[in-house]
């Protein structure tokens, strides 16, 4: 993570600044921690940049907002926490309420859609931290298959073969793709993710074995897949589509 020149308080918020060669205020939100963060141009001055944030507050709690209840590339689906308070579990889109249920000592887990409920059956005793696991582990197993059903229906589309993949969680990333091992990892957060967002990663990953950078080329070939690609993507991350990534200033 790259260490910002200084700091501003804004409203009792601290904010980072990066100062750069660019023309106008960049305003975005850290998805790891909700950060306030602000690329200025190096003429701007602090108060300028307080001014800044202070107009875009409300931009600001509509993302923390989004970032609370979508998990973001690095933050975790499930915590011991997350068992213990009236915490949703987000799958495919849709939050999910967390249930314990009397079991044994081999926790198992059910889902059920109709009441968009979660049953963990797990003995009393099993510390939260080890149902946590559990839970992570079965979320993993429901986007494997998914991811596995995708990639078999999308490689042949595309043109492509994978040698290998898996799933693993990632801090900044959806996906990642070594064209070299033709090997692809997918984040374990997009099972939060309504199931149209993981087709966007897929496709984007394997295009990605045509294409190494994301360059005009890769653009075309995107749109010849996935025509509404850029709809996803900006589903994936929580915005309007034709919104930026982050606010800019005047």
């Amino acid at each position: 993570m790259t260490k910002p020149h200084h700091t501003l308080t804004v409203a009792s918020e601290t904010v980072a600044v990066y100062r750069k060669a660019i023309k106008h205020l960049y305003l975005r939100v850290r998805p790891e921690d909700g950060t306030i963060c602000v690329s200025a141009p190096r003429f701007v001055s602090d108060s300028a940049i307080r001014h800044f944030v202070l107009s875009k507050w409300e931009w600001i709690a509509r993302q923390r907002t989004r970032l609370a209840h979508h998990p973001s590339p690095g933050k975790p689906l499930v915590d011991a926490a997350c068992l213990t308070v009236a915490q949703p579990l987000w799958f495919e889109g849709k939050p999910y309420r967390l249930v314990w249920v009397p079991g044994t000592a081999r926790a198992a887990v059910h889902r059920d859609a109709a009441t968009q409920t979660v049953t963990v059956a797990v003995a009393h005793t099993t510390p939260p931290e080890r149902v946590a696991r559990a839970v992570e582990a079965w979320l993993r197993a429901e986007l494997k298959t998914r991811a596995a059903a995708l990639l078999a229906q999308w490689a042949p589309r595309v043109g492509v073969t994978v040698a290998d993949w898996g799933i693993k969680r990632m801090k900044t990333r959806w996906g990642t793709c070594n064209v070299r091992a033709r090997r692809i990892w997918l984040n374990l957060a997009l099972i939060a993710h309504p199931p149209a967002c993981l087709e966007y990663v897929v496709v984007h990953e394997l295009a990605h074995l045509l294409e190494r950078h994301h360059n005009a080329r890769f653009h075309a070939l995107m749109d010849r897949f996935l025509p509404d690609w850029r709809a996803r993507q900006a589903q994936l991350n929580g915005i309007p589509h034709r919104d930026a990534f982050s606010e800019r200033g005047n």
